[in-house]
Protein backbone atom coordinates (compact mmCIF):
# COMPACT_ATOMS: atom_id res chain seq x y z
CA UNK A 1 0.00 0.00 0.00
CA UNK A 2 1.46 3.31 -1.01
CA UNK A 3 0.28 6.90 -0.99
CA UNK A 4 2.70 7.69 -3.82
CA UNK A 5 2.61 7.28 -7.57
CA UNK A 6 4.24 4.07 -8.73
CA UNK A 7 7.79 4.50 -10.12
CA UNK A 8 6.58 3.56 -13.62
CA UNK A 9 4.84 6.95 -13.83
CA UNK A 10 8.29 8.55 -14.10
CA UNK A 11 9.73 5.99 -16.54
CA UNK A 12 10.87 8.22 -19.43
CA UNK A 13 10.67 5.73 -22.30
CA UNK A 14 7.49 4.27 -23.78
CA UNK A 15 6.06 1.60 -21.48
CA UNK A 16 4.06 -1.21 -23.11
CA UNK A 17 2.33 -3.85 -21.00
CA UNK A 18 0.51 -7.06 -21.88
CA UNK A 19 -1.93 -8.87 -19.61
CA UNK A 20 -3.99 -12.02 -19.55
CA UNK A 21 -6.38 -13.60 -17.07
CA UNK A 22 -7.07 -11.98 -13.71
CA UNK A 23 -5.70 -8.47 -13.13
CA UNK A 24 -6.24 -7.33 -9.54
CA UNK A 25 -6.31 -3.79 -8.16
CA UNK A 26 -2.54 -3.31 -7.84
CA UNK A 27 -2.03 -4.76 -11.33
CA UNK A 28 -4.51 -2.16 -12.58
CA UNK A 29 -2.46 0.55 -10.83
CA UNK A 30 0.52 -0.62 -12.93
CA UNK A 31 -1.57 -0.48 -16.11
CA UNK A 32 -2.70 3.08 -15.42
CA UNK A 33 0.94 4.18 -15.77
CA UNK A 34 1.48 2.40 -19.10
CA UNK A 35 1.60 4.08 -22.48
CA UNK A 36 0.02 1.10 -24.23
CA UNK A 37 -1.80 -1.93 -22.82
CA UNK A 38 -2.55 -5.12 -24.72
CA UNK A 39 -5.06 -7.51 -23.17
CA UNK A 40 -5.81 -11.11 -23.99
CA UNK A 41 -9.51 -11.69 -24.55
CA UNK A 42 -9.72 -13.67 -21.29
CA UNK A 43 -8.60 -10.70 -19.17
CA UNK A 44 -10.65 -9.56 -16.17
CA UNK A 45 -9.77 -6.22 -14.57
CA UNK A 46 -10.88 -6.43 -10.95
CA UNK A 47 -11.21 -3.87 -8.17
CA UNK A 48 -13.26 -6.34 -6.10
CA UNK A 49 -10.85 -6.16 -3.18
CA UNK A 50 -12.22 -2.70 -2.37
CA UNK A 51 -15.32 -4.48 -1.00
CA UNK A 52 -13.43 -5.08 2.25
CA UNK A 53 -13.15 -1.33 2.89
CA UNK A 54 -10.33 0.71 1.39
CA UNK A 55 -11.45 4.35 1.47
CA UNK A 56 -10.82 6.98 -1.19
CA UNK A 57 -8.85 6.03 -4.34
CA UNK A 58 -5.40 6.78 -2.90
CA UNK A 59 -1.89 7.06 -4.30
CA UNK A 60 -1.64 5.50 -7.77
CA UNK A 61 -5.40 4.94 -7.88
CA UNK A 62 -5.86 8.71 -8.17
CA UNK A 63 -5.19 8.08 -11.88
CA UNK A 64 -8.61 6.41 -12.11
CA UNK A 65 -10.22 9.86 -12.31
CA UNK A 66 -8.20 10.55 -15.46
CA UNK A 67 -8.87 7.15 -17.06
CA UNK A 68 -12.59 6.80 -16.43
CA UNK A 69 -15.74 8.91 -16.13
CA UNK A 70 -16.82 9.40 -12.50
CA UNK A 71 -19.66 6.85 -12.72
CA UNK A 72 -17.17 4.23 -13.87
CA UNK A 73 -14.78 5.14 -11.03
CA UNK A 74 -17.67 4.78 -8.59
CA UNK A 75 -18.70 1.43 -10.11
CA UNK A 76 -15.16 0.10 -9.83
CA UNK A 77 -14.37 1.52 -6.38
CA UNK A 78 -17.60 1.48 -4.34
CA UNK A 79 -19.04 -2.03 -4.97
CA UNK A 80 -15.63 -3.36 -6.02
CA UNK A 81 -16.35 -3.52 -9.72
CA UNK A 82 -14.68 -5.39 -12.53
CA UNK A 83 -14.48 -5.29 -16.32
CA UNK A 84 -13.97 -7.89 -18.98
CA UNK A 85 -11.50 -7.20 -21.79
CA UNK A 86 -14.16 -5.92 -24.20
CA UNK A 87 -15.43 -3.38 -21.66
CA UNK A 88 -11.88 -2.27 -20.85
CA UNK A 89 -11.29 -1.66 -24.56
CA UNK A 90 -14.59 0.26 -24.95
CA UNK A 91 -13.53 2.48 -22.03
CA UNK A 92 -10.05 2.93 -23.59
CA UNK A 93 -8.38 1.35 -20.54
CA UNK A 94 -6.60 -1.02 -22.93
CA UNK A 95 -5.44 -0.25 -26.46
CA UNK A 96 -6.05 -3.66 -27.99
CA UNK A 97 -7.75 -6.94 -27.15
CA UNK A 98 -6.27 -9.97 -28.86
CA UNK A 99 -6.90 -13.72 -28.67
CA UNK A 100 -5.24 -15.44 -25.71
CA UNK A 101 -1.65 -16.28 -26.61
CA UNK A 102 -1.19 -13.31 -28.94
CA UNK A 103 -0.88 -10.59 -26.27
CA UNK A 104 2.91 -10.77 -25.96
CA UNK A 105 3.51 -10.68 -29.73
CA UNK A 106 1.21 -7.66 -30.11
CA UNK A 107 2.94 -5.87 -27.21
CA UNK A 108 6.32 -6.56 -28.83
CA UNK A 109 5.05 -5.22 -32.16
CA UNK A 110 3.97 -1.97 -30.48
CA UNK A 111 7.20 -1.75 -28.47
CA UNK A 112 9.25 -2.20 -31.65
CA UNK A 113 7.31 0.65 -33.25
CA UNK A 114 8.10 2.88 -30.27
CA UNK A 115 11.76 1.74 -30.42
CA UNK A 116 11.98 2.93 -34.04
CA UNK A 117 10.94 6.46 -33.00
CA UNK A 118 13.28 9.19 -31.81
CA UNK A 119 13.75 8.66 -28.05
CA UNK A 120 14.14 12.37 -27.28
CA UNK A 121 10.75 13.07 -28.87
CA UNK A 122 9.10 10.24 -26.92
CA UNK A 123 10.57 11.53 -23.65
CA UNK A 124 9.50 15.12 -24.36
CA UNK A 125 6.00 14.14 -25.45
CA UNK A 126 5.47 11.79 -22.52
CA UNK A 127 6.75 14.40 -20.06
CA UNK A 128 4.38 16.98 -21.56
CA UNK A 129 1.36 14.69 -21.29
CA UNK A 130 2.22 13.85 -17.68
CA UNK A 131 2.59 17.54 -16.85
CA UNK A 132 -0.95 18.13 -18.11
CA UNK A 133 -2.24 15.43 -15.72
CA UNK A 134 -0.20 16.87 -12.86
CA UNK A 135 -1.39 20.43 -13.58
CA UNK A 136 -4.99 19.14 -13.56
CA UNK A 137 -4.56 18.19 -9.92
CA UNK A 138 -3.01 14.72 -9.91
CA UNK A 139 -0.52 15.70 -7.19
CA UNK A 140 -3.22 16.90 -4.83
CA UNK A 141 -5.35 13.83 -5.55
CA UNK A 142 -2.51 11.49 -4.60
CA UNK A 143 -2.28 13.21 -1.21
CA UNK A 144 -5.86 12.19 -0.42
CA UNK A 145 -4.54 8.69 0.28
CA UNK A 146 -2.16 9.86 2.99
CA UNK A 147 -5.07 9.55 5.43
CA UNK A 148 -6.17 5.99 4.60
CA UNK A 149 -9.55 4.69 5.66
CA UNK A 150 -9.33 2.80 8.94
CA UNK A 151 -12.28 0.47 9.45
CA UNK A 152 -13.91 0.34 12.88
CA UNK A 153 -16.49 -1.91 14.50
CA UNK A 154 -18.02 -4.58 12.27
CA UNK A 155 -16.07 -3.33 9.24
CA UNK A 156 -12.79 -3.87 11.12
CA UNK A 157 -13.88 -7.37 12.13
CA UNK A 158 -14.80 -8.23 8.53
CA UNK A 159 -11.44 -6.94 7.27
CA UNK A 160 -9.53 -8.89 9.94
CA UNK A 161 -11.47 -12.05 9.00
CA UNK A 162 -10.69 -11.49 5.32
CA UNK A 163 -6.94 -11.28 5.98
CA UNK A 164 -7.10 -14.25 8.37
CA UNK A 165 -8.70 -16.33 5.61
CA UNK A 166 -6.01 -15.25 3.14
CA UNK A 167 -3.33 -16.33 5.60
CA UNK A 168 -4.95 -19.63 6.63
CA UNK A 169 -6.81 -20.80 3.52
CA UNK A 170 -5.53 -18.67 0.64
CA UNK A 171 -6.77 -15.79 -1.49
CA UNK A 172 -9.36 -17.93 -3.27
CA UNK A 173 -11.13 -18.85 -0.03
CA UNK A 174 -11.02 -15.23 1.13
CA UNK A 175 -12.48 -14.03 -2.18
CA UNK A 176 -15.28 -16.63 -2.02
CA UNK A 177 -16.12 -15.49 1.50
CA UNK A 178 -15.90 -11.80 0.55
CA UNK A 179 -18.25 -12.34 -2.40
CA UNK A 180 -20.75 -14.71 -0.73
CA UNK A 181 -24.21 -13.25 -1.10
CA UNK A 182 -22.92 -10.51 -3.42
CA UNK A 183 -24.35 -10.33 -6.93
CA UNK A 184 -21.16 -10.07 -8.99
CA UNK A 185 -23.15 -8.95 -12.03
CA UNK A 186 -24.05 -5.81 -10.07
CA UNK A 187 -20.42 -4.69 -10.05
CA UNK A 188 -19.69 -5.35 -13.74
Amino acid sequence: RTGEMLPMWDFPKALVMAVKGFVGPHGNAFLMTADAVIAADNSVFSFEETRIGIGAPYGPYALMAFHFPIRVVKQLWIPGGWMDAATAERLFFVNRVVPLGQEEAEARRIAETYASMDLANIIANKRGVHQVYEAAGLGAMIDVGREPYVPIGAAAEEQAEHFRLIHEKGAGAAARSRDSGFDRALSK
